[in-house]
């Protein structure tokens, strides 16, 4: 699946500002605009990962995994961008507004142009939720996606530092903030119907690098369990 989605980045995403990003690439060869997280695809990554599942006792083993998880898991999401992208994209607003095709019709209820700004609305057939998205320009510097209960905000700066924030009606939050060395931070919060439930901040050195650490505090803010576990792998 998430060979599919790259091929479609190649096809539907024009190169510029996501060569001075984080990821496995040259400025030459990126056809990948869109912000997404890539530190965790690298080999110093891996290792991490690595070291985790080396861990003896498996009952120590499962907060480190936990906390790795909610990083790696981040960039299953990033992938949210490219999917919308088959409902509308510059280059089909460019060729239709739009509209779609016999071959793939369209689920899109409005799209408009503003100078660079693409905005358009989708519908679900099966729930008939509305997804509102804009995106600030052909690099995608910047992109946002709007549901009912949420917002999902993808930024890249200038000097290439991206950032992902996603927040939802209820208080939960995903964020992650990726510098163009491949370092970065992030947290994961999230709640029930009797509040706040976990948090889990963490942050990673340049996965670039050899050898990449991957620092977390996860904890549990509700009774019998309540209490934090930190560490570094």
């Amino acid at each position: 699946m998430q060979r599919i989605f790259f091929l479609l980045l190649l096809i539907l995403a024009q190169s510029a500002a996501a060569g001075q990003s984080c990821g496995p690439h040259t400025v030459e060869d990126d056809a990948n605009d869109y912000v997404a997280l890539n530190a965790h695809a690298y080999p110093a990554a891996e290792r991490v990962h690595e070291r985790i599942q080396a861990i003896e006792d498996p009952f120590e083993a499962l907060v480190p995994l936990k906390a790795y998880g909610d990083f790696t898991q981040m960039g299953i999401l990033d992938l949210v961008l490219p999917a919308i992208a088959l409902s509308c994209s510059y280059e089909m607003f460019d060729a239709n507004g739009c509209k779609g095709s016999f071959f793939l019709p369209s689920n899109v209820t409005s799209a408009s142009l503003t100078g660079d700004s693409l905005n358009f609305s989708v519908t679900n057939p099966d729930t008939n939720e509305i997804m509102d998205v804009m995106h600030k320009n052909r690099s995608y510097d910047r992109s946002v996606v709007s549901i009912p209960a949420a917002e999902t905000t993808w930024n890249r700066a200038a000097d290439g530092t991206e950032t992902f924030l996603s927040i939802a009606d209820n208080g939960d939050e995903t964020h992650y903030t990726e510098h163009p060395d491949c370092s970065g931070s992030g947290h994961v919060i999230r709640h029930n119907e009797s509040g706040l439930l976990t948090t889990n901040h963490f942050s990673w050195s340049a996965a670039t690098e050899q050898t990449m650490t991957f620092q977390y505090k996860i904890c549990r803010h509700q009774e019998p369990n309540a209490g934090c576990h930190e560490g570094q792998i």
